[in-house]
């Protein structure tokens, strides 16, 4: 596993230092979510370091989880005459005048981690959430399974913004525990995806749910939250923790023995490099596909040591 891995890194820097030699210094305007959670950084970085190799600049906004800034972005994106804009929508459909923006002004707009539902899009380059949804649902059936082998338990949600990469785990986690009637969901809230949002809601959900075995959190920074908030309210050994994102505080939580026992480990800096070099492809006219998927990985307390050797956020 661990070689494959770094096989992936290698096979995409050597098309990131290679594939760009007819395009010179480009602009790209990148505009994410947050700067608030490390995953968006780790992105922007790998973005960055790409674009540093062939000599390009990029502009950045971080969006405050904000539409309405998010919108401010672009329009300065157009305003200051960038090649190609790279998009993390703060919101998949409230983006959609943004992206529209951009397409009458003739500039390419590529998304990553979520997607637009609107306007011309070049290509999403994104985990596969819907796995990553999967790998979580599939860990926490195994860990419910009764004295009879059958899943059975009371399962919390934390769900957060509207945006593709969220519905997308949404849609692989229940897809798989739909399959058993046993498995009851007995909350879902919106934890906004941070970490102070996932204590304050997992706080309340604790309050009114005397009786929780398992918690689905969509990121890793909710599910740390939730964390606290257990551990605060003395239930750790009551119930255990599933997520997505793979970083390193998460890893380590899952390493040391906390309730917090899976992540399904995403690369955001892997995402932030093929989205420029996806981007430097639509700028030189090759074809790209719609969806341009990025592997996710189930870590556990069999191989968190492996990961955090790797862990880049």
């Amino acid at each position: 596993m661990k070689k494959g891995i770094i096989l992936v890194l290698v096979i995409v820097g050597l098309l990131v230092t290679t594939s760009f030699a007819s395009v010179e210094k480009p602009v790209m305007g990148i505009s994410l979510i947050s700067y608030y959670n490390p995953f968006f950084l780790a992105l922007r970085d790998g973005a960055k370091e790409a674009l540093d190799e062939i000599g390009g600049t990029l502009l950045e906004s971080d969006s405050q989880q904000d539409v309405a800034k998010q919108l401010a972005a672009i329009e300065s994106f157009i305003s200051r005459g960038v090649d190609v804009i790279l998009l993390n929508a703060v919101d998949s459909e409230g983006v959609i005048p943004a992206v529209e923006l951009a397409n009458e002004a003739g500039i390419p707009v590529v998304t990553v981690d979520n997607d637009a539902s609107g306007g011309d899009v070049e290509a999403l380059v994104a985990s596969d959430n819907v796995l990553a949804g999967k790998l979580c649902g599939e860990y926490l059936v195994e860990k419910l399974k009764n004295e009879d082998g059958v899943p059975a338990g009371n399962v919390v949600v934390l769900d957060a913004l509207p945006v593709t990469g969220v519905l997308n785990r949404l849609q692989g986690f229940y897809s798989v525990i739909q399959e058993y009637p046993q498995i009851r969901i007995v909350s879902t809230q919106n934890a906004q995806g941070n970490r102070t949002d996932g204590f304050e809601v997992m706080e309340n959900i604790l309050l009114a749910n005397s009786n929780i075995d398992a918690v689905f959190a969509i990121n890793d920074p909710s599910a740390l939250g939730a964390l606290e908030a257990i551990d605060a309210a003395g239930r750790q050994d009551e119930m255990f923790i599933v997520s997505v994102d793979g970083a390193k505080e998460a890893m380590e939580a899952i390493k040391n023995g906390t309730s917090f026992e899976m992540t399904a480990a995403q690369l955001p800096t892997l995402i932030g490099k093929i989205g420029v070099e996806t981007a430097m492809k639509v700028l030189n006219g090759e074809e790209v596909d719609r969806f341009i998927p990025v592997d996710v990985f189930s870590v556990t307390p069999e191989n968190v040591d492996e990961f955090l050797e790797m862990a880049t956020f």
